[in-house]
């Protein structure tokens, strides 16, 4: 199921880029993310950001999948993602950093930052820009995302009732997370200046095969918060394309009861509207 996750991806992919105003082809400007020395998951979640695909508070409460769009650290305003990760005052205490504010000041071209819209804008587009793209510039871009990563998370914590850190805790973390990325960037800067005269290109090959034809792939999960449970539910035809998404919310505090209706809900669907399919393959 990865390389039906991969057509998935492609698909979503191609629609925010038709959002965005942005031909396809123009992806290629973001490997920079992939040659960042962090972890992979600290990648995946700079690139929700480029494209706008993490769920805040404010992008949660639009879509009715959310009590509240305040932000979770008491806020008196809506959460969104510039709110997360830049201006909210937890947010800015990690900020307040001698290496977070250096990574900043070349990022932004030692131009006063005063907002989370302009500061992502200047991270982004520091990254796409041409002829940036050795060792020490992109360590800055590994410090910038390595604190937005531990800012995101330690407020997903503090929405879902999970211990969170105090800022000291917090900067401490990104300390030891970016002196890792550090090594690992040393480590490549010296294979490179040994072996290699620039960094190898990104490649990617898709080995997808189609499910049978007219078979019916389902994609379900559930969640539950505080009090309130939902299920999620993504009906796609053999070759990927979206057919119907459904979501649905229930009062439950039972993970693994929500998990299986996921599945009994998303085969009622299949059944009442996809019953001419001769198989479904659930994901």
């Amino acid at each position: 199921m990865i390389n039906n996750g991969k057509l998935y991806a492609h698909l979503i992919l191609r629609a925010r880029s038709l959002e965005l105003g942005r031909p396809l082809n123009d992806c290629n400007q973001y490997k920079w993310i992939w040659k960042l020395k962090v972890a992979p998951k600290v990648r995946v979640f700079i690139w929700r950001i480029i494209w706008k695909s993490l769920p805040s508070a404010a992008w949660l409460a639009r879509r009715d999948l959310a009590d509240s769009y305040i932000c979770p650290w008491g806020c008196p305003v809506a959460k969104t993602l510039c709110h997360a990760l830049w201006d909210c005052p937890h947010a800015q205490e990690v900020w307040d950093t001698w290496h977070a504010r250096t990574a900043i000041a070349v990022v932004s071209g030692d131009v006063c930052v005063s907002s989370g819209e302009s500061f992502l804008q200047s991270f982004c587009g520091y990254g796409e820009a041409a002829g940036r793209r050795c060792s020490g510039d992109m360590m800055h871009m590994a410090t910038i995302a390595i604190t937005l990563y531990n800012i995101w998370g330690n407020r997903c914590a503090r929405k879902h009732n999970e211990p969170t850190m105090s800022s000291a805790l917090l900067i401490r973390k990104v300390r030891l997370d970016v002196s890792i990325a550090a090594k690992r960037h040393n480590e490549y800067a010296s294979k490179l200046n040994e072996n290699f005269s620039n960094s190898p290109e990104l490649t990617v090959a898709l080995h997808w095969v189609p499910s049978p034809a007219k078979w019916i792939l389902i994609n379900c999960d559930a969640a539950v918060g505080n009090d309130i449970a939902g299920v999620g539910i993504v009906i796609r035809d053999h070759l990927g394309k979206p057919l119907r998404i459904v979501g649905k919310r229930f009062i439950s505090h039972a993970c693994e009861a929500m998990d299986t209706l996921a599945i009994l809900e998303a085969l009622n669907v299949v059944k009442q509207s996809f019953s001419e399919s001769p198989a479904v393959e659930i994901q």
